[in-house]
C-alpha cells in the first residue's frame, strides 16, 4: 500500500454492508481518522480491526492537517471515515483532501454505502439527473431559490433532514406546492427501515411519527408555472366571475401556482369584482 489518504465509505446502518476492500484497507493503514471514534470503534470491533483511531471532526481537520501530511511524508497511509456513509458528502473532510492533494500525495476512494444512492435506487423516480442540497438550511425560505431551479428544470431534489424538522419541511412544501411528489426514507438499511411517499399535501395530513430517525428525502415538484403569468391568471378568473377564494383554490389545486404569489395580485383593485 503506497502512502495515500483513503476515503472510506462505511455502513449507514447495517454493519454487514462492508466490502473486503474496506476491511483490508482499515486493517492496513497506520491510523483511521474518525468523525467520532466511539462510533467507528463499533465497526472496527465487529471485524476485529485493531488499527488506532484518531478523532478528526470538522474542528480538528484544520488543526491536524500538518500532522497528517507529516505522517504521509514518513511513508504511512491513513484512512478517513465519517460516522456513516461516504465521507466529504455533507460531512467533514474536503479540507484535508485538498491539503493532501496540494502536498503531492494520493487520495484514493474506497466506495460503498451512501444514503443518497440508497434512497434513489428505491424511489421509483427517474434520476438520470438530480439536484443534491445536503441538509436543508435553518430558514426554509432560504431553500426556495434552489427549489425553484429544481422545479423549473423538473429535476428531483435530494436532501437530508433531522427528525425534529421533517414535518415542518413537509408542511412548508405543501403550502408552496401541494402536488409535489415526495419520497422520504429513514433508518435506511436498518431493521426498522421505512420509506414514505406521496404528495406533500397527502403527507402533511398523514398521522405519522415523523420525529424518529434521520431522513433522506427526494422531491419532484409539479410542473413550473412562471410567476409572471400569475397576474394574467387572476385577471382572467376575475373576468369569469370567480371570487377570491375560488381563485386561490383553482390556482393552488389546478394550476399549481403558489397561493402567496396569487395573494399579491388579489390585493390589486379590480372594477366590478365580487368577493365572499
Amino acid at each position: 500500500m503506497r502512502p495515500a489518504l483513503y476515503i472510506c465509505a462505511t455502513p449507514i446502518g447495517n454493519l454487514q454492508d462492508v466490502s473486503f476492500r474496506l476491511i483490508e484497507t482499515l486493517k492496513t493503514v497506520k491510523y483511521v481518522l474518525c468523525e467520532d471514534t466511539r462510533v467507528t470503534r463499533v465497526l472496527l470491533s465487529k471485524y476485529a480491526i485493531d488499527t488506532d483511531t484518531i478523532s478528526f471532526d470538522q474542528f480538528r481537520e484544520r488543526r491536524k492537517d500538518n500532522w497528517v501530511i507529516d505522517q504521509m511524508a514518513e511513508g504511512h497511509s491513513l484512512a478517513l471515515v465519517s460516522d456513516a456513509g461516504t465521507p466529504c458528502i455533507s460531512d467533514p473532510g474536503y479540507f484535508i483532501v485538498s491539503r493532501v492533494r496540494e502536498s503531492g500525495f494520493d487520495v484514493i476512494s474506497v466506495p460503498g454505502p451512501s444514503a443518497v444512492s440508497a434512497l434513489l435506487s428505491i424511489a421509483g423516480v427517474a434520476v438520470d439527473r438530480y439536484v443534491f442540497s445536503g441538509f436543508t438550511p435553518k430558514r426554509l425560505n432560504d431553500w426556495r431559490p434552489l427549489c425553484e431551479l429544481a422545479r423549473q428544470d423538473q429535476l428531483p431534489l435530494v436532501f437530508f433532514e433531522s427528525p425534529h424538522r421533517i414535518q415542518l419541511l413537509i408542511q412548508w412544501v405543501a403550502e408552496w406546492d401541494p402536488l409535489a411528489h415526495l419520497v422520504l426514507g429513514k433508518e435506511l438499511t436498518k431493521k426498522f427501515e421505512e420509506v414514505v411517499s406521496g404528495t406533500s399535501e397527502q403527507l402533511a395530513g398523514l398521522p405519522y411519527r415523523w420525529d424518529r430517525g434521520e431522513w433522506c428525502g427526494l422531491i419532484v415538484f409539479s410542473p413550473f408555472q412562471p410567476s409572471r403569468n400569475s397576474k394574467n391568471v387572476v385577471t382572467q378568473l376575475r373576468e369569469c366571475g370567480c371570487s377570491n377564494r375560488q381563485i386561490v383554490d383553482i390556482c393552488k389545486k389546478v394550476l399549481h401556482i403558489n397561493k402567496n404569489e396569487i395573494y399579491k395580485f388579489l390585493l390589486l383593485p379590480s372594477e366590478g369584482s365580487t368577493d365572499d
